[in-house]
């Protein structure tokens, strides 16, 4: 009895020394391995899983379908390319690194380090280590070419192999640069500053206190994504210090303009927009981050998005103040066949009565009084208005505000249409406002439609100059003497919505992008069914009030198979740069197109995409909801399935 009591204790001593000895030699999370200085991290917690929930979604299917397979590899290529870039300090590529990960896989930007802000991969590749070794031959050989000096340094009890890469001259020159790495505990490490990896292999016993999970807002923004998850492990996990985020990639790309071929730095003498948020409070905002999910229950993709913006706020961070509850249910005049729809409360008179620091520093080249200039102008100038904006208009507004979105067939660049409301506690003096605003502009149209007063804005051609006429007609022998030189063009005050239209109707203040939109929401039959009684907006409705989305300051929905069409059919024509569309606008900035260059080449080669009608079977709802918290907000969204089960 005595032997097998001392055999059960033998046993129970090693398995608990064997556990123990695991403990110490697994790597802690690669939360606890990144110091706090880190300004933007992602990780996926199993990249097998991740895989697993993408091609569980009908996205996934919709680009395994025969007839998308060439538009789909395009476009693979395109983001390959985009996260090449992004990596491309790290001496790799994203097709390099897909088969080594076995477990988490995490990409951190650290700032605060001496020298530029530092770019790191961590990946647990436990069950890839042969595919490992030949990814770190594979830089080998590539820096080799370069004349990179290899050595290897002891950091921290760590054999770390670094390559000093020389800088190089030519077509495409590039500046002096490192790479780092080093296999631990079966964890790989790579960094474009030594410092990085010094860094984590200081927090690799998991004493050290100075990490980014330590760090009070990544702390914050990733509890509340929990709480709202049940505790459930998400496939990604994202984080970033805004401010100082933006601000180290910019550092990256002013040292390495040459890093991204697509990326263009374009020189302006506008204010730095990044220096005037800092100066204006937005800094209070001290982390966003979140989770997302892929093929989780009923969602196709779920995401959840926590704000963390500590008070006391100061300057212009006062204006946002969204306040939760009241009445977000579609207006009765809102068409059924909207593509997008949002609705939220915000606190209109407090936004107006801190905006005005903002202002002076974007558009008063740091003078202050130019926004208090401009509303005197406005209420005293004897050619103006004669309007006291904050009394006349902005006082008669409520706090909900709502943006919906629809298209008219045939797709052209400028077909996508969306309309502003804001709901109004006074219409009658409203509208006495909007006319006294706008009837003395000659650019503006009185219209009436179904006995109301619409505004319309109407893009006046300039006329052209008789001299420029002139040089025109002349002959090349034309012995007239040299033409004047033609003075520079001034440059043009462009409307923000040209051909628009502007009314009160509904209780609400109404700006449309088309008149005809507006004139259909006039002329409406007031008994025809609204957004409030479709069905998918009725589902999306009941997951977002299931998901604890009552009482909350906005709520989002939108009928992905008809958002997507505009942006759809222009990428089969070859329109794409010309898109006008809020997702083609977006777009087209991810691949590199700015107001200040020609229009780029399609991307993507789309003409031989299929009819739309394949790709709409795949497209589901979706919606969102934001609530505000006294230090921030949370966000919750989804992805539902084209034909969700009604529960």
């Amino acid at each position: 009895m005595l032997r097998k009591t001392r055999t059960i204790a033998s046993l129970a001593l090693m398995v608990a020394f064997a556990i123990f000895v695991a403990r110490v030699s697994a790597a802690p999370p690669t939360d606890h391995l990144v110091p706090s200085k880190t300004v933007g991290y992602m990780a996926v917690g199993d990249v097998d899983v991740l895989a697993k929930g993408w091609n569980g979604t009908q996205l996934a299917h919709l680009l395994e379908d025969p007839a998308m397979e060439p538009f789909a590899e395009d476009l693979r290529a395109q983001f390959r390319e985009r996260l090449d870039a992004a990596n491309r300090s790290l001496g790799i590529s994203w097709s390099d690194i897909e088969q080594v990960p076995s477990g988490e896989l995490a990409f951190a930007l650290v700032a605060g380090l001496p020298g530029e802000p530092a770019m790191l991969m961590l990946a647990d590749v436990e069950d890839n280590l042969p595919e490992t070794d030949q990814l770190l031959q594979k830089i080998a050989q590539s820096l080799k070419k370069e004349n990179a000096r290899r050595q290897t340094r002891q950091i921290q009890g760590q054999s770390v192999v670094v390559y000093d890469i020389p800088a190089r001259d030519g077509q495409r020159p590039r500046r002096a640069r490192t790479l780092a790495h080093f296999v631990k505990d079966n964890v790989l490490c790579l960094a474009d500053r030594v410092e990085a990896v010094e860094a984590v292999l200081e927090r690799w016993d998991g004493k050290h206190q100075d990490t980014l999970a330590n760090l009070p807002a990544f702390e914050e923004v990733m509890r509340r994504c929990r709480e709202h998850a049940n505790d459930a492990e998400p496939q990604v996990r994202w984080f970033l210090k805004p401010l100082a985020f933006a601000e180290a990639i910019r550092t990256k790309r002013k040292l390495n303009p040459r890093s991204n071929p697509t990326d263009t730095e374009v020189d302006s003498a506008g204010p730095d927009v990044l220096e005037v948020m800092k100066h204006q409070g937005f800094e209070a905002i001290r982390g966003i981050g979140g989770h997302i999910s892929f093929s989780v229950g009923r969602h196709e993709i779920m995401h959840r998005t926590a704000v963390w913006a500590p008070k006391p706020w100061e300057k212009s961070m006062r204006m946002l103040v969204f306040p939760n509850g009241g009445n977000l249910t579609p207006q009765r005049w809102v068409p059924d066949d909207v593509a997008t729809y949002v609705t939220f409360h915000v606190d209109i008179m407090n936004a107006f009565d801190n905006f005005g620091p903002l202002f002076d520093e974007l558009f008063g080249e740091g003078e202050t009084g130019v926004w208090e200039d401009v509303l005197k102008s406005l209420k005293e100038d004897p050619n103006g208005p004669g309007i006291d904006l904050r009394a006349d208009l902005v006082a008669h507004l409520g706090t909900r505000v709502t943006f919906f979105t629809d298209y008219r067939l045939p797709i052209t660049p400028t077909s996508e249409r969306f309309l502003f409301a804001v709901e109004a506690t006074d219409a009658e003096t409203l509208a006495d406002t909007i006319r006294r605003s706008m009837e003395t502009d000659p650019e503006v149209v009185r219209r009436e439609v179904a006995g109301h007063v619409v505004w319309e804005i109407v893009e006046q051609e300039a006329p052209v100059p008789e001299d420029d006429l002139r040089l025109e007609l002349e002959l090349p022998g034309d012995t007239l003497g040299p033409a004047p030189e033609t003075p520079e063009p001034e440059e043009e005050n462009k409307r923000l919505l040209p051909n628009s239209a502007i009314t009160v109707a509904h209780g609400h203040l109404l700006i449309a992008s088309h008149v005809d939109m507006l004139r259909e929401i006039l002329e409406a039959d007031p008994t025809s069914p609204s957004l409030a009684d479709m069905v998918d907006y009725r589902l999306v409705t009941q997951e977002i009030e299931a998901l604890g989305g009552r009482d909350v300051a906005l709520r989002f929905f939108s009928r992905t198979d008809e958002a997507y069409r505009p942006t759809y059919e222009l990428m089969r024509t070859g329109k794409m740069p010309e898109s006008e569309t809020m997702l083609g606008t977006v777009i087209n900035a991810i691949m590199g197109q700015t107001e200040d260059e020609p229009l780029r080449k399609p991307a993507i080669d789309a003409k031989n995409l299929p009819e739309y009608d394949l790709v709409r079977r795949y497209l589901g709802p979706t919606g969102a909801y934001v609530v505000s918290l006294e230090d921030g907000w949370f966000i919750e969204g989804f992805l539902l399935s084209k034909h969700p089960v009604e529960p």
